[in-house]
């Protein structure tokens, strides 16, 4: 019984975090989970720490990639076809 209690408390914990997660940009996010990283790498680290740690740097990587992902939709490319005509696609696409 007493792991399902503190089931819901970590779960807001998490919740929690995630809203934290509107004051980062890629690249505070990204320099925290260097710091994250650096932390694990030590010796002298609990495992409860570890594992929280862990769980953050979940969290950041999963922003860091939707703000990548976001960036690539925002991003387009000049094509200019064998007419000569121009025409603007998406980042990612390629033409066969």
């Amino acid at each position: 019984m007493t792991d399902k209690k503190d089931q819901p408390e970590n779960h807001t914990e998490v919740e929690q975090t995630e809203l934290d997660l509107e004051s980062f940009t890629l690249e505070t996010a990204l320099a925290r989970l260097e710091e994250i990283v650096d932390l694990m790498d030590s010796e002298s680290i609990e495992l409860e720490r570890s594992i929280e740690l862990f769980q953050e740097g979940m969290r950041l990587t999963q922003f860091c990639q939707n703000q990548i992902s976001d960036a690539e939709q925002k991003v387009m490319k000049v094509v200019e076809d064998s007419k000569g005509d121009i025409t603007l696609e998406d980042f990612g696409h390629e033409q066969d």
